[in-house]
């Protein structure tokens, strides 16, 4: 077997490096790939204040609608009823439900004698 010089000469050429694709030469780049994921925000919390837990206990069991002591609060909808749920306190009852607060109870001679009742 022999070989000539020349076969070197007709040899299939190497195909280019292919590109790494995890680098990146510019930022936009990187930013426009669809490995990029952007670190999470952090979440800055703000404690409630006594005046604040005050406000919410002196106004949330009334007839005050929410989105009316949210801003004098300065918190969200969401954060002043979280709050008042946290503090035990309820919005008063309304529709049926304070229908049925109102009415009074049957008779006592109605609750010694069911049968009588209707």
């Amino acid at each position: 077997m022999t070989f000539s010089i020349f076969a070197l000469d007709h040899a299939p050429a190497r195909a280019p490096k292919k590109r790494d694709p995890y680098v990146f030469e510019t930022l936009a780049e990187w930013k426009a790939s669809p490995f990029y994921r952007p670190a999470p925000k952090p979440r800055a919390r703000r404690l409630w204040s006594r005046e604040e837990e005050l406000l919410v206990a002196d106004r949330y069991p009334t007839e005050t609608p929410v989105r009316d002591i949210a801003p004098v609060v300065g918190r969200t909808i969401g954060a002043i009823r979280a709050k008042a749920r946290k503090l035990g306190f309820f919005r008063p009852k309304k529709g049926l439900d304070k229908n049925l607060l109102l009415t009074p109870p049957p008779p006592a001679a109605f609750r010694a004698n069911p049968d009588l009742v209707g």
